[in-house]
């Protein structure tokens, strides 16, 4: 086995690796937004759970703002403390 192989081949799992980490990250912010708006929609709601349409979350956009930054802030923190 070459030396240079071995490295070549560590960079592309390295890629990889780096690119299903994002794609998990961004999954895990969107789940959170979604269950984020759904509470938020449903605040105050007496009886039958309301599913946010387009216009609400429109309207409400600050939260699914909030919402994600605050994701990303735990997720890169965590990702930095080792």
């Amino acid at each position: 086995m070459n030396f240079f192989d071995q490295q070549d081949r560590a960079r592309r799992r390295s890629r990889w690796l780096i690119a299903v980490f994002l794609l998990a990250v961004v999954c895990i912010v969107v789940a959170v937004d979604l269950v984020v708006l759904l509470v938020a929609a449903n605040v105050g709601a007496e009886e039958q759970m309301v599913v946010p349409g387009p216009d609400w979350v429109a309207n409400h956009l600050d939260i699914v703002t909030w919402t994600s930054l605050l994701v990303i802030a735990a997720i890169v923190g965590a990702t930095l403390f080792k």
